[in-house]
Parts: C-alpha cells; sequence; structure tokens
C-alpha cells in the first residue's frame, strides 16, 4: 500500500480526529453529568 498523502486520506483523517472530538466531548460531559449512585 502505498503511502502518499492522497486527498481522500486527508479528508478521512480529518473525520477521524472529528469524531474522536465528539467522542471526547461526549465523554467528558457524561463524566460530568453522570448521575449520582442514588439516583440511576
Amino acid at each position: 500500500m502505498c503511502m502518499s498523502p492522497s486527498p481522500q486520506s486527508k479528508s478521512q483523517m480529518a473525520l477521524i480526529s472529528v469524531h474522536a472530538m465528539i467522542l471526547q466531548a461526549k465523554i467528558s460531559q457524561y463524566l460530568f453529568f453522570r448521575p449520582s449512585p442514588c439516583h440511576p
């Protein structure tokens, strides 16, 4: 497989980084607004 930086791989990397940022935001949001043990 060639390692040339094609536009497709660039957009794919951007998509992956965007998904990672969204996932990180969701995780931090969940950890911040996590319900307490007495309120499942």
